[in-house]
């Protein structure tokens, strides 16, 4: 490896998204924004699963895991459990409806 330090930086930074990212969808919380999260890191997975024409199956879980966060993503939390059900009761779109990104980004 040539640099280092700029790897350890993406490790470290891919480590965090990959926990920050996972408790949000456990707990209902962002959980469009979490996946949109989840769906880089698969992304940025995949090349790295696929071995080469010797091992056909490697892309499966880049390709799986892309398409469960994609599911997610679509989906949101769901309409009972979840932070994002509580604050969508609680105040509806109001807290997004002032900011002009915010206003196309379905949050939860």
């Amino acid at each position: 490896l040539e640099n280092r330090s700029f790897d350890v930086t993406f490790l470290t930074l891919f480590s965090y998204i990959e926990i920050i990212a996972g408790l949000f969808i456990i707990i209902g919380f962002l959980t469009r924004l979490a996946a949109f999260g989840a769906i880089g890191m698969s992304v940025g997975f995949a090349p790295a699963y696929w071995l080469g024409s010797t091992c056909e199956d490697e892309w499966q879980i880049g390709a799986l895991l892309t398409a469960g966060a994609v599911t997610i993503m679509l989906t949101g939390a769901g309409r009972v459990w979840g932070i994002d059900s509580l604050i969508f009761k609680k105040l509806g779109d109001r807290p997004i409806a002032n900011v002009p990104i915010l206003k196309w980004i379905k949050l939860w």
